[in-house]
C-alpha cells in the first residue's frame, strides 16, 4: 500500500484505522492531522454549496419550499 487516506466517522473507521496500522511494516510513516473547518463551519458550507446548486444559469432560482421563482434580490 503505497497510500492511504481514512476519514474517523464511525467505530468502525477507527477499527479499519488500528488494523492498517497493525498491518503496517516498520518504518512507515502514520500522519494524523486535525479536521481543518469546525463541524459549524463545514454546515455552512454545505448549505452554501446547496444554495449555489439551485442557481439557474438566467439568474432565477426555485424555491424549494414555496416552489416559487425568486431572484436573488427577492421574490418576484
Amino acid at each position: 500500500m503505497s497510500r492511504a487516506f481514512l476519514i474517523i466517522a464511525s467505530a468502525a473507521d477507527r477499527k479499519r484505522a488500528h488494523a492498517w496500522i497493525d498491518q503496517a511494516p516498520w518504518n512507515t510513516r502514520v500522519e494524523v492531522k486535525a479536521p481543518k473547518r469546525t463541524l459549524a463551519a463545514r454546515a455552512k458550507a454545505d448549505h452554501e454549496r446547496y444554495i449555489a446548486a439551485m442557481i439557474q444559469p438566467n439568474g432565477w432560482q426555485v424555491c424549494a419550499r414555496t416552489k416559487r421563482r425568486r431572484t436573488l434580490l427577492g421574490s418576484s
